[in-house]
């Protein structure tokens, strides 16, 4: 038995994906997995999804562009931006 939400989590962190998914899938959600935010606007534009989880800090397209991106593909798409510490922790370093 499924729930009719889809959701697509986006984080480079395939240990944090992996869990977010897993704990989601429990309770039947539709869950799919980007690991790049280029991964998941092309995601985006051949599915449409109730929810995206989003990754702050990635390589290559930061969260903030994604969500950016992700809005004129969606705009009434709803995210939820999270990251990891030791994602700030390595933005801090720099």
């Amino acid at each position: 038995m499924s729930n009719e939400a889809s959701i697509l989590i986006v984080d480079d962190e395939e240990d944090l994906t992996q869990l977010i998914g897993e704990i989601l899938e429990k309770y039947n959600y539709s869950v799919k997995k980007a690991h790049t935010g280029y991964d998941a606007l092309q995601m985006l534009n051949f599915q449409p999804y109730d929810l995206v989880i989003l990754d702050l800090i990635m390589p290559t397209l930061g969260g903030l562009e994604t969500l950016e991106k992700i809005k004129r593909i969606d705009s009434g798409l709803p995210v939820i931006i999270l990251t990891a510490m030791i994602g700030l922790i390595r933005l801090l370093k720099r």
